[in-house]
C-alpha cells in the first residue's frame, strides 16, 4: 500500500529513516499516530530527530495547543540530543544515520 501512495521505501508509517515524502504520506494516512508523536514532542520538548521536528511536516493536522507547545520548545531551547538519539535529515532519501549509544 505504501508504494501506491508514492513512498520510496516500505517502513513504519513515521520512521526516523524515512524521507520527507514518506513522512508526509505517513502523517496524512495515519493522522492519529502522527498527532500522538507530535504530542510527545510537545510534552517532552524533544524533537523526532536531532534538528528535525515531526510537527513541522503537516502542522495543519495538529490541534492548536500541540502546535503552540512545540513552537515554544523550538523557540526556547537548542536541544543537544533528540528523544531517539539519532541524527537524521528525512528530506534526504539516502542520508546516512549516525547512531550514538546512550
Amino acid at each position: 500500500m505504501a508504494y501506491s501512495y508514492g513512498n520510496h521505501r516500505l517502513s513504519c508509517a513515521l520512521c526516523v529513516l524515512a524521507s520527507l515524502n514518506d513522512l508526509i504520506n505517513g502523517a496524512v494516512h495515519n493522522p492519529d499516530t502522527y498527532r500522538e508523536y507530535c504530542r510527545i514532542e510537545a510534552v517532552t520538548g524533544y524533537s523526532f530527530c536531532k534538528g528535525f521536528w515531526l510537527s513541522d511536516v503537516k502542522p495543519e493536522l495538529l490541534p492548536q495547543e500541540t502546535l503552540e507547545a512545540v513552537r515554544r520548545h523550538q523557540r526556547g531551547s537548542m536541544q543537544q540530543d533528540s528523544l531517539f538519539m539519532l541524527d537524521c535529515q528525512p528530506h534526504r532519501q539516502k542520508e546516512r544515520v549516525a547512531y550514538r549509544t546512550l
